[in-house]
Order: C-alpha cells, then sequence, then structure tokens
C-alpha cells in the first residue's frame, strides 16, 4: 500500500512537471504568452509525456499523434532512484566523517566534486558539477551538467531532513543520437526540503523553482509546492505551477489510505485535470472536466526503497 501511495505522490507530480515540459511552444523569443488554460489535447499530450519519462504507459481513449518530452527528456524514475540512494549514503557515510572532499569523474568526461562538513551547524554538502557527463546506456544518450547545489541535513531520532538549494543554477544539456533532438534547460531551486521519518512518512517541499527551456526560452515556475506521504499511507500534495502557453495552473488533492481521492489541477478558467486511481495498484484515470481522457499504468515501475531509519 505505500509504495501505491508514493507512486500516486511521484505520478502527480510528474504529470504537473509532463504539463510543464512537454505544452510550451509559444514563447520562442522569451516574450511572455497569454495562457489559454488547460485542454482535452494538451491533457492527453502532457499525460503521454510524463507516461514515457516515469516508464509507465498511457492509453488515451481517443486516437493522437505520439509526442515526445523534448525540453527535460530525463528519466525521472532513475532519477528518482539515484536521489533517494544518494540521500542514503549521505545520511549514513559523510555525515559520520568530519570533513569529505570527493571528486568523482563523469562517464564521458568532467567531474562532480562533493564536499561535506560535519563541523558545521547543520552539517552542509556543496556539489559543484564541471561539464560532469552521464550516459543512459539504454538510449545512448550522454548528458551533460554545470552548476551547483548547496544543501544541509538535519537528523534526530525520529526524522532526517535535507535542504538545498542551487547558488549557481544547474544547466542541463545533451542530443540524442537516434533523433538528433537536443535538451537544454536551467534549473535553479530555492528552499527545496526533503523530509524522511522513522516511521515511513516523507515530505517535500519547495518554495521555488525556475526551470528554463533554453531552446524554446520559455520559462516554467513552480511555488509553494508541498507533497507529504504520511505514515498510514494517505497523501497530500498542493502547489502553483506557471506554463507556457496553458498559464497558471494550481495544483491540490488528497489519497487516503485506501486509494479514494484524486489530485486536481486547476487553471484560470477553472477548467479541471484530474488524475485519480484506481482499484488497481498502479493504475490511474485520467479526465478533463468530468470526461475520461485516459488510463495511466504504472504498474510495471519498479520503485526504490525509502531510507528510513
Amino acid at each position: 500500500m505505500k509504495a501505491r501511495k508514493f507512486m500516486m505522490t511521484i505520478v502527480s507530480i510528474g504529470l504537473v512537471f509532463g504539463m510543464m515540459s512537454g505544452c510550451g511552444g509559444g514563447g520562442g523569443d522569451g516574450t511572455p504568452v497569454a495562457g489559454t488554460g488547460l485542454n482535452e489535447n494538451n491533457v492527453n499530450e502532457s499525460v503521454g509525456d510524463i507516461a514515457d519519462e516515469l516508464g509507465c504507459t498511457y492509453t488515451p481513449l481517443t486516437a493522437q499523434a505520439a509526442q515526445k518530452n523534448v525540453v527535460l527528456s530525463l528519466n525521472a524514475t532513475g532519477l528518482l532512484k539515484k536521489t533517494i540512494e544518494k540521500g542514503k549514503l549521505f545520511k549514513e557515510a559523510p555525515l559520520l566523517a568530519a570533513a569529505v572532499t570527493e571528486t568523482v569523474p563523469g562517464d564521458c568526461g568532467g567531474s562532480m566534486t562533493i564536499i561535506t562538513d560535519d563541523a558545521a551547524t547543520p552539517p552542509t554538502m556543496n556539489v559543484t558539477l564541471s561539464n560532469y557527463c552521464v550516459t543512459d546506456t539504454s538510449t545512448g544518450v550522454n548528458t551533460t551538467i554545470n552548476g551547483s547545489l548547496s544543501a544541509t541535513a538535519s537528523e534526530s531520532t525520529d526524522s532526517m531532513t535535507l535542504t538545498a538549494s542551487t547558488p549557481t543554477p544547474i544547466t542541463i544539456n545533451s542530443t540524442n543520437p537516434n533523433t538528433n533532438e537536443s535538451v537544454s534547460g536551467t534549473i535553479d531551486l530555492n528552499g527545496g526540503s526533503l523530509t524522511i521519518n522513522s516511521d515511513g512518512s516523507m515530505s517535500v517541499s519547495v518554495s521555488s523553482l525556475t526551470i528554463i527551456d533554453n531552446v524554446n526560452n520559455d520559462t516554467y515556475t513552480v511555488t509553494n509546492l508541498s507533497a507529504t506521504m504520511n505514515a498510514d499511507g494517505s497523501v497530500t500534495f498542493s502547489g502553483t505551477f506557471t506554463v507556457p502557453d496553458i498559464g497558471t495552473l494550481t495544483v491540490s488533492g488528497s489519497v487516503d489510505a485506501y486509494g479514494q481521492g484524486s489530485i486536481t489541477l486547476t487553471d484560470a478558467n477553472n477548467n479541471q485535470a484530474t488524475i485519480t486511481p484506481t482499484s488497481t495498484e498502479g493504475v490511474f484515470n485520467v479526465s478533463f472536466e468530468n470526461t475520461p481522457q485516459g488510463t495511466m499504468d504504472c504498474s510495471m515501475v519498479e520503485l526504490p526503497e525509502l531510507p528510513v531509519q
């Protein structure tokens, strides 16, 4: 049941980020574009995009041309697993030493330097990426990352909290050798935190996040994002997103321990897209203005184990 709730949180966050990265297209000259709101086409395209990113399968009720996310074509499930694994290592190893400096070479060039300081209050970790290149062995795509991330850690007998920001915005650049599609994005994070509790509950919050699509000169923002997976298996989620062409989206919702509930995206015209869990674990119904749009099947996605104490 816990895995289902965790996936609900990830899918709901992913749905919005799929809309952010898959449905732009206006504003290529950097000029803000008035949002036209949600519609059946951009909901289906966006859910299709994020299904690809999460390793899920989306089946729309009406036939549509396939659309690929070329703005931030990152493997979200893989990144999620790596983030949790690194968070666990950060908790179990670096904080035990007074100070650690480690430089890790990239798969295909560049380096990532990690500096931790247990003597600081709270303990700190600073990561600097210098042309750090990683390879997706399944697709052959090389991705180069530059920038820096600063994080602090606080621990108690019941929880661990990581708080992060980007002193230098992180830039991500890659080209798919199979399609020649290029990805170039900049991520600027302010006040992001992850708290993992010994009872199995987890919360994520973001004060402000800006993502710039450097290919189309489109800017996306996230403010006041909050997602919580409670110890009883229930999930709550809320936040405000600004998306080119669509405009401002408010996101809110909850799902209880029995899988009942929904998460709703509302545009400035009060049109709504909804994602709802079905009786089958890992399978979700998607609707727009109470009209069914399709089904997203994430039952085959393997979730990482949470690093609880």
